[in-house]
């Protein structure tokens, strides 16, 4: 969740852009989502070492539900397709500053990047596909008790139960459809060149609701299993139905404990009527006037400013006349500077009291009547406001 990095280390993965007369410095690439992964890895092309410090040096919030945890991790997957390739440009690297390459070491960052994408395929494959007794064998069971092994074994060092690793395995079936989305993101923009956008996961009290998709392929795989778990007792395929039944199992109790079934009726629910329901736009009715002046015409681009109050949101997104603070006019270098301070009702200079001609400025030179008065500047309004400069 965070990281020290030196200057010197910055400046050499530096990329300087230009949009026009402006020079950009880009430190950190945000060529993915995935942008420190990426940013490791040219760090370490130019010769750095990065080191992990195993204590608590600072704190992050979790994801706080599902919703959440779907944003998280759907970025998590996406970018490792993309940035595998600088895997072969570090190896030159090391190779040409004469350091030593190990291939395990290489393998296995390989292995972070993009199982992601290979493990997700081949678990949906051997759940949906129908294997016979000759093909799934207890001894092709047993080729993942290492992996499972050695989870158990990580986990008990980190102060969790051994059995854990069921509920993760579990919670990782649930997660399928999210981490195929997130890997799909890297296909097309591999393909389009476009780059997803960043979303930032939610940390906020209220539940996030998740996509449709990733809550209803979760209910998807336990029908699968169910099924699966029917046909194989039916044929007598004892090997197949164990495997269905762990995985229908374990998969259910990912969604009871991590998704909640009232939460995906929920959020079935959320999807369906934004799907059918569309928030109407409110209709765009802005007026442009001039200090002292009438309405000089419409401005319809500018959009209508809803009646809430002013806020800095508003000032920033609307501008400060739309969003009915009041702007003090420029002085004009023709027009005397008491013109801004006496009051309306001034006549001519040393006649107090006396209404001034409509015809007549405060600095005393003749202008056609309905003109715009010197040292006034437009203001737009919306549609209600009832506000202008003063």
């Amino acid at each position: 969740a965070n990281a020290v990095l030196r200057k010197r280390a910055l400046d050499e993965i530096v990329e300087i852009r230009h949009r026009g007369d402006w020079e950009i410095r880009r430190y950190i690439s945000d060529r993915t989502v995935i942008e420190d992964t990426d940013s490791s890895l040219d760090l370490g092309i130019h010769g750095w070492r990065l080191l992990n410090y195993n204590e608590r040096l600072s704190y992050s919030a979790t994801p706080p539900d599902f919703g959440s945890l779907c944003i998280q991790r759907r970025r998590w997957a996406d970018g490792g397709l993309l940035i595998a390739p600088k895997l072969w440009r570090q190896s030159r690297a090391r190779k040409a500053r004469g350091e030593r390459r190990r291939l395990a070491e290489t393998l296995l960052r390989l292995n972070y990047l993009v199982s992601i994408f290979w493990s997700t395929l081949c678990v949906l494959f051997i759940l949906a596909y129908p294997f016979n007794y000759q093909l799934l064998t207890p001894l092709v069971l047993l080729v993942a008790l290492p992996y499972f092994l050695a989870m158990s074994a990580d986990l008990h060092y980190c102060g969790y139960r051994r059995r854990d690793v069921l509920r993760i395995y579990g919670f990782n079936l649930i997660l399928i459809p999210v981490n195929l989305a997130g890997a799909g993101n890297s296909l097309l923009q591999g393909i389009t060149g476009e780059k997803v956008a960043f979303r930032r996961t939610p940390k906020v009290r209220r539940r996030t609701p998740s996509p449709l998709l990733f809550v209803l392929t979760p209910y998807l795989l336990v029908s699968l299993a169910v099924w699966t778990l029917v046909r194989d007792y039916q044929y007598g395929l004892w090997e197949n139905f164990f495997f269905a039944a762990l995985n229908g199992a374990l998969a259910l109790y990912a969604i009871v404990a991590f998704m909640g079934l009232w939460n995906s009726l929920v959020d079935i629910w959320v999807n369906v009527v934004a799907f059918l329901y569309k928030p109407e736009r409110p209709a765009v009715n802005v007026r442009t006037r001039t200090v002292g002046g009438g309405v000089d015409g419409l401005a319809p681009h500018l959009p209508q400013v809803p009646q809430s109050g002013t806020s800095w949101e508003m000032v920033l997104h609307y501008g400060p006349s739309a969003a009915g603070v009041q702007v003090p006019a420029p002085v004009s270098s023709t027009s005397a500077p008491a013109s801004l301070a006496s009051p309306a009702t001034s006549g001519a200079p040393g006649a107090p009291g006396t209404p001034a001609s409509p015809a007549t400025p405060a600095n005393g030179a003749a202008q056609p009547v309905g003109a715009t008065p010197v040292g006034a500047t437009p203001v737009t309004e919306g549609a209600g406001l009832g506000r202008r400069a003063s």
